[in-house]
């Protein structure tokens, strides 16, 4: 058992519901660590001002959103491939506007380690 700050989890119930240890190292972060800090992270990402080439993107993700609700929505009979078109583009649109949101302009002043 891992002792960090927070709650804790037993790693060997995590690896035996998942196989690739990719996926348990990302779960045993997640659940090992505060979920507050992740919370307060992501609020202060999406309240930091966003690079000109994302705001762009945001608006394109949030109009392919407003078509996917306005095909599914739509008061007339349409083929099913139509809705599952729509809930995909839907789903594009809310990852493409999320991702958009989240990203923050890079500190120039922060240099890179070699």
């Amino acid at each position: 058992m891992l002792h960090r700050a927070g709650p804790t989890v037993d790693t060997s119930m995590v690896s035996s519901l998942f196989d690739s240890p990719l996926i348990t190292v990302f779960l045993e972060t997640i659940f090992l660590n505060p979920f507050q800090f992740y919370l307060m992270n992501l609020l202060q990402r999406a309240k930091s001002p966003t690079p000109p080439f994302f705001k762009k993107l945001r608006n394109i993700g949030l109009l392919l959103g407003a078509i996917s609700g306005a095909v599914l929505t739509a008061p007339v009979s349409l083929p099913a491939i139509f809705a599952t078109i729509a809930t995909y583009i839907g789903l594009a649109g809310g990852v493409i506007t999320t991702v958009s949101q989240l990203t923050v302009p890079v500190d120039p002043s922060v240099k890179k380690k070699a």
